[in-house]
């Protein structure tokens, strides 16, 4: 009889660890659901911060440009070598059209 109570007792045992982890499993379901919800939020921030930078930098681009060719520019140099660059830019888009 003592054999029987015994693994009576180790199944009731295995069964409240089972129901342990099956609660456990559905916590930590819904915990990586809530997560991926915020990592779809962060990634998108991301990507519309991203094409802000991009949209800036060509803002601020077309600015030093504008100052350079103005006269408006407090370093002639950087307003050269940005002229410089636009021209090997239309080189390039020349040779390619040749092609």
């Amino acid at each position: 009889m003592a054999k029987h109570e015994e693994k009576s007792t180790v199944i009731k045992n295995l069964g409240e660890s089972i129901d342990r982890l099956v609660a456990r499993s559905g916590e930590l379901a819904r915990e990586n659901e809530k997560l991926a919800g915020v990592n779809r939020r962060l990634r998108d921030d991301n990507t519309m911060l991203k094409g802000r930078i991009v949209e800036l930098e060509k803002r601020i681009s077309t600015l030093e440009l504008r100052g350079a060719l103005s006269g408006e520019s407090d370093d002639p140099r950087r307003a050269q070598l940005r002229i410089n660059q636009l021209m090997r830019e239309v080189d390039k888009c020349i040779a390619m059209l040749d092609h």
